[in-house]
């Protein structure tokens, strides 16, 4: 069970070290050193986090935020390392799951930005498998359904978020935008039912 832990110690740190949790890297590393003192490649993930902290206080750069489009692989490349937390302790499991959601989320967003819509709805569903009541994910799914025109969907995640954040703004304005779309559609005489008029759609007409 001792070599297990190690490796799924070193797994972590390597998701966590790509996404820029340095602290948490070396939290992981130091555990996995304990366990095995005389390992080389942990002895040489432990240099490269040393160096890589040196980096991060020369500068003042941090992962997260405005998330620029090249950071999409780190996110992705830190959730492949931890997909996988059999290994792991109830409360190492929490934080892993912590990284997850962090990575999902980051992932959406950049997907986001280069137009990846389903990829979108597929991130923040798995964040909502884990966290029903992720505002953020609730808040970028309904972004993508409502750029690919599923206003239904769409107002379901709205309403889901506001239900949980009743003040926040930007969701206020999300379901502005949102009812205004949806008078649009309303006005227009004209339903997908092919290209026919919505009175034949009723009717039946067809062929």
């Amino acid at each position: 069970m001792e070599s297990k832990n190690v490796k799924a110690f070193y797994r972590r740190a390597q998701a966590y070290i790509i996404v820029g949790d340095l602290d948490l890297d070396e939290i992981d590393i130091k555990k996995a050193l304990e366990i095995a003192p005389e390992n080389r490649d942990l002895k040489m993930k432990y240099k490269v986090l040393k160096e890589k902290m040196r980096e991060y206080n020369k500068k003042d750069v941090m992962f997260c935020g405005n998330i620029p489009t090249t950071s999409c692989k780190n996110g992705e490349n830190g959730v492949k390392y931890i997909e996988n937390d059999t290994f792991f302790r109830e409360e190492e499991k929490k934080q892993t799951k912590v990284l997850k959601v962090s990575c999902n989320l980051n992932n959406a967003a950049c997907k986001l930005k280069t137009k990846e819509y389903k990829e979108v709805e597929k991130l923040c569903t798995k964040v909502l498998e884990m966290e029903s009541k992720n505002v953020k994910a609730l808040y970028r799914r309904a972004q993508a359904y409502i750029i690919v025109g599923d206003l239904d969907l769409d107002e379901i995640d709205i309403k889901k978020a506001l239900e949980i954040a009743p003040e926040n703004r930007d969701l206020k304005m999300k379901y502005k935008v949102l009812k205004e779309k949806m008078r649009e559609y309303n006005k227009k005489d004209v339903m997908f039912c092919g290209n026919i008029p919505t009175t034949s759609c009723k009717n039946g007409v067809i062929g």
